[in-house]
């Protein structure tokens, strides 16, 4: 049985009170009375060490205007990272340092970094990884109200000498496929999502407006609950993707990494494009197909990560055993990659 009621993947409740009784101290840093034109909301849990290159990013940006660095710290008390913010924040007057109470989670926090946020657009960082030196400059020239999620091409540091060769060589694609369409921001709808085409989570920059609007995140969609927020962010306003290297992602010993987590990628890969493609009037096997390919594309990304057998997976969502055979899914993974493309044939986000 699915964890989670997918039925209601595009419900706009929102997900902030939830945890409204734990609060956020500001621990290092002062609020300054003006409202700065952007902010860097920070997530991170027990990582000094890849906190404070992701600082150093944050604060080596060469936007020109006013920004606020707000990190948002999961866990109630760690040594190492409350040293580093005591002195960064010392250094530098646009840094703060909030400390949960209590730990909320990893898409709860995601919500309360947007609850403390006080301007308009944030860039969400996580803390293993970093931005490119020009990323605000870039996206605060490609805001826009009618926007709600932008996502950018990343490039790929793998910090696990385990990483299977699969990951690195799609990787080597979908940099010289992003590469063709520099410097255009591309829409993306919800036929797109059912394709599995979403904004990549790494860096995203966000409308905050829009982020309340659609309720934030929901936990209860874990491990997807960024793709469902996506995909839901998609039915009340527009999402985008800019195929620029903005920012670096790490590939190292990740809680998404764990096989329990893969497993479960693929659930609801299948799940969440079964009832999006019902939303947009498709039949029951219609929509099943739709979303036994989704969980193919889904099982192809997670093996770049945890290359082993999905085949029990797929047998309890009730897909054809077709899908198991290497040439379907060899087949499938070319058809992604087509979609992928395709992208790049549309029209430019008007704005």
């Amino acid at each position: 049985m699915p964890r989670a009621n997918w039925k209601e993947w595009d419900s706009t409740a929102e997900n902030f009170s939830r945890h409204e009784g734990i609060p956020s101290y500001l621990v290092y840093g002062t609020l300054s009375k003006e409202i700065p034109e952007v902010s860097i909301m920070v997530l991170t849990y027990r990582r000094a060490e890849k906190l404070e290159r992701a600082l150093n990013s944050a604060l080596s940006q060469d936007f020109r205007g006013k920004y606020e660095i707000i990190v948002v710290d999961d866990c109630p008390y760690d040594e190492a990272t409350d040293v580093l913010m005591r002195r960064l924040c010392s250094e530098h007057s646009n840094l703060l340092y909030y400390r949960n109470e209590k730990n909320l989670g990893q898409y709860a926090n995601w919500n309360r970094a947007a609850e403390l946020c006080r301007t308009k657009w944030f860039c969400l960082l996580h803390n293993d990884d970093y931005l490119m030196p020009d990323y605000l400059s870039t996206m605060t020239e490609l805001e826009d109200p009618n926007i709600g999620l932008i996502g950018t091409y990343f490039v790929v540091k793998e910090e696990r000498e385990d990483v299977a060769p699969k990951r690195r060589l799609l990787d080597v694609a979908i940099d010289t496929a992003l590469n063709l369409s520099k410097d255009k921001l591309i829409p993306l709808t919800l036929r797109d999502n059912i394709k599995h085409i979403f904004t990549f989570s790494c860096c995203l920059f966000i409308n905050r407006e829009k982020y309340f609007e659609a309720g934030g995140l929901n936990e209860d969609y874990y491990p997807s609950s960024d793709f469902v927020f996506s995909s839901k962010m998609n039915t009340i306003a527009s999402t985008a993707f800019y195929p620029n290297k903005m920012s670096v992602r790490t590939v190292g010993d990740n809680v998404s990494l764990r096989q329990e987590v893969c497993d479960d990628s693929i659930r609801d890969a299948y799940h969440h494009t079964f009832y999006i493609a019902k939303s947009l009037g498709f039949t029951d096997k219609k929509a099943q197909k739709l979303a036994s390919r989704a969980a193919v594309f889904a099982e192809i990304g997670v093996k770049g990560y945890n290359d082993v057998d999905y085949g029990g997976v797929k047998k309890e969502l009730g897909m054809s055993a077709a899908y198991n055979n290497s040439f379907i899914i060899f087949l499938l993974n070319l058809y992604s990659k087509f979609n992928w493309g395709l992208l790049f044939l549309r029209p430019k986000l008007s704005r």
